[in-house]
């Protein structure tokens, strides 16, 4: 896919390189590549590049902005191995992407289950998010953790999901 990649899409985590890009062709970094996502989305893989990108276009355009699979970048934070992108967009962007469900009705609680992300689904929870939400299947978090999660992550999915649960 490398053939239709931007200079955007080459700086995505290179935030040198990706804040001369903001600066003069910001749109670009919300703009999908045909078979290839947004700069914006390649970059959840690196906090450093989302705040040189949350300087070029703001808050509003990040948390609109989709890739292919119509996920946002809370969705793709969700099942990356660290959780240290999750903890930036908590910090920075507007909590209303945390419920921006993608086509499939999943939303980021749902992701961090299905790719076994115990600290990832933690941090949504303490967040608020609603575990018992559902997609469009009809499967909320636990759902997702007994099916899909991984075996050594499974009991901290469900100590996490008993705790919210029982709090409510």
């Amino acid at each position: 896919n490398s053939e239709f990649m931007t200079p955007a899409h080459d700086a995505a985590l290179k935030p040198d390189l990706l804040r001369y890009v903001g600066e003069v062709a910001p749109h670009t970094l919300t703009t999908c590549a045909p078979f290839c996502a947004a700069p914006l989305h390649m970059a959840v893989e690196n906090p450093e590049s989302l705040a040189v990108i949350h300087a070029a276009i703001g808050s509003e355009a990040m948390v609109h902005t989709k890739c292919l699979l119509g996920e946002t970048i809370a969705h793709q934070a969700a099942r990356l191995h660290t959780y240290t992108s999750l903890e930036w967009i908590i910090e920075h962007l507007p909590h209303g992407i945390f419920s921006t469900c993608a086509p499939s009705g999943a939303l980021p609680q749902h992701i961090a289950a299905l790719f076994g992300r115990p600290a990832q689904l933690q941090m949504l929870l303490e967040l608020g998010v609603d575990p018992l939400a559902t997609d469009h299947i009809g499967w909320n978090v636990a759902h997702y953790a007994a099916a899909f999660g991984n075996r050594a992550t499974e009991p901290r999915f469900y100590n996490s999901f008993v705790h919210v649960a029982e709090a409510w």
